[in-house]
């Protein structure tokens, strides 16, 4: 799983790159005004791998601004 750091990881879901793209350009809509990232668990999360994407997801919202 891409981000294991959640309370239930599910394999064959939508990649992160395809999210980060989408949420690229949501980013660029003038009325997309706020994020909300729900679900990081740090003990499941041993690599770090989910709070990166979550990292990387508030960077692809926040650049465009």
């Amino acid at each position: 799983a891409e981000a294991p750091g959640v309370n239930s990881p599910a394999e064959g879901g939508i990649p992160a790159s395809a999210w980060l793209v989408a949420l690229a350009g949501l980013a660029r809509h003038p009325r997309c005004r706020a994020l909300e990232i729900v679900e990081c668990d740090p003990s499941r999360d041993v690599s770090g791998a989910t709070a990166q994407l979550a990292c990387d997801v508030a960077r692809a919202l926040l650049a465009k601004r």
